[in-house]
């Protein structure tokens, strides 16, 4: 928890239903969906979809609900991230997710990462920063790039550059 006794960034779930746990679920494909949709349009999209369920799934959805309720109640995962609803048992855990939690793409080769620390790692490559010296292959990182050239020393066994072939 933050200084006050409440999240930062995180969201700390209080009452979840199984309704509560299929709305966490669908509410970004409805946005997606409907982008222009306001938060009610959005509700009322998500009750005609559960109103809809079989009475099996919605008692599968219960079951969910009642198992992060659980996992709040025993403090196991207090904090989810409000973009992708992962859970976190600390706060700022939850808060540094939260910074680098969005899908991106590299606008060099089209490349998808799950969060932009993954894009920014990946930017090294087409940056050349991590460059070998021998064959002119980039790596997003410098370890990397100390296991790549053992291939040419001869110190990795059983491996050959194939860019350098």
């Amino acid at each position: 928890m933050a200084g006050n006794g409440e999240p930062s960034t995180a969201l700390k779930t209080s009452k979840f239903t199984g309704y509560h746990a299929f709305y966490r679920n669908v509410a970004g494909n409805i946005k997606e969906s409907l982008p222009d949709a306001d938060l009610g349009v959005m509700s009322k999209t998500a009750a005609f979809m559960w109103k809809n369920c079989s009475q099996y799934v919605r008692k599968d959805w219960k079951t969910e609900g009642q198992r992060v309720k659980e996992d709040e109640d025993c403090g196991i995962a207090q904090y989810i991230c409000k973009k992708c609803h992962k859970s976190f048992p600390r706060a700022k855990d939850a808060s540094y997710h939260e910074k680098y939690c969005e899908e991106s793409m590299c606008n060099i080769c089209s490349k998808k990462f799950l969060n932009r620390l993954a894009l920014k790692r990946h930017m090294a490559i087409h940056e050349g920063k991590y460059k070998c010296q021998t064959c002119q292959k980039s790596f997003s990182g410098q370890n990397s790039l100390k296991r790549h050239v053992k291939v040419h020393t001869g110190t990795q066994k059983k491996r050959i550059c194939l860019s350098f072939v």
